[in-house]
């Protein structure tokens, strides 16, 4: 007697659903960790750059000062979180900032960079004169940290380090820092 097998059996069932079980939470597992990895080189891209923006900006406006015009952070290889300079600017509207022995004559109200509020980098310009104070200018945001010091008397190192949460609350922080030669 032959019998007519046209089902599966329970046992069949139960370890298809179990295969098929693996095999989908390894995919799930994969697709969250390439998210995971997505998001992470995402925030990367984003602080690095806001970093390299306020680097940048600070950099070039910082190559136009002389070591007598930096305020505030001494040659003494100390780390500070400000810094305030002077560059030259014609001050009088004749086209010139150089004098007639070639020296520069005509310098820029003190200009200064530091950490501002809500992790921001800023830089402020005195006044010329009495007045208001002139409003800051935003440089790069997520800004944890800020530092400049000097070793020797022609060169400005600054460091800046920012920080971001990912969507999956870990804390992504980037480090980036240059050194800054100053007019003679």
């Amino acid at each position: 007697m032959t019998m007519d097998k046209s089902g599966m059996t329970l046992t069949e069932v139960l370890v298809a659903v179990a295969v098929f079980s693996v095999v989908a939470a390894a995919i799930v597992t994969a697709l969250l960790s390439a998210e995971r990895t997505f998001s992470g080189g995402s925030n990367q891209a984003v602080l690095t750059a806001e970093l390299r923006r306020a680097l940048d900006r600070m950099a070039r406006e910082m190559t136009e000062s002389a070591s007598g015009r930096i305020q505030s952070v001494p040659v003494d290889g100390r780390s500070y979180p400000t810094v305030s300079f002077q560059v030259p600017e014609d001050l009088n509207g004749d086209g010139a900032v150089i004098d007639a022995n070639g020296s520069i004559a005509e310098w820029s109200m003190p200009i200064t960079y530091q950490a501002g509020s809500r992790n921001s980098c800023q830089r402020l310009v005195a006044p010329r004169g009495p007045g208001p104070a002139n409003p800051p200018e935003i440089l790069g945001n997520h800004i944890t940290a800020l530092s400049f010091r000097r070793r020797l008397p022609d060169v400005v190192e600054i460091s800046l380090t920012a920080s971001t949460l990912t969507e999956t609350g870990q804390l992504q922080t980037r480090t980036l820092a240059t050194r800054v030669k100053l007019r003679n």
